[in-house]
């Protein structure tokens, strides 16, 4: 190989490793998302649950 085959495959797998690296932080994002969302989803059922048993005491 010559010096500038060598280049551009060294640039070609840099640019590949910079793709796959911002995939995996997108998706990390995603995943971080959907756990908050889930939280926020069991956090509102609990508050529901809570306020149900109290109406249903106070009756």
């Amino acid at each position: 190989m010559t010096v500038k085959q060598d280049y551009e495959n060294g640039k070609e797998e840099e640019e590949e490793e910079e793709e796959e690296e911002e995939e995996e932080m997108e998706e990390e994002k995603i995943k971080e998302e959907e756990e908050e969302e889930e939280e926020r989803m069991g956090n509102d059922y609990d508050h529901n649950q809570k306020s149900n048993n109290n109406d249903n005491k106070s009756k």
